[in-house]
């Protein structure tokens, strides 16, 4: 068991589910992105097919890519950009 606030990422691996956490561990889980969904706190954003991110491990963003907490670099997809910037509008300050 991993305490959501300790998970950084998701990823996405055909019918597994590789998670990833602040200590550098991974888990990896018998489930996809679809089965998981309902079970994710509002701070968890698809922000790829293949990455699902916790926002509040978002160190920098610049452009289209994700620079989160591990030097984990993700890019966010055309179709979920959209999407994405608008979470942060609404809930992140901006210089």
């Amino acid at each position: 068991r991993v305490k959501f606030s300790d998970i950084v990422y998701i990823e996405g691996m055909n019918e597994y589910l590789k998670v990833h956490t602040v200590s550098g561990e991974h888990l990896l889980v018998h489930t996809t992105f679809k089965q998981l969904n309902g079970y994710l706190p509002e701070y968890f954003l698809q922000v790829h097919r293949s990455y699902v991110v916790n926002v509040k491990r978002i160190i920098e963003v610049e452009r289209s890519v994700i620079l989160l907490e591990g030097n984990k670099h993700i890019s966010v997809s055309d179709s979920n950009k959209d999407m994405f910037m608008a979470y942060l509008k609404n809930r992140c300050l901006s210089r």
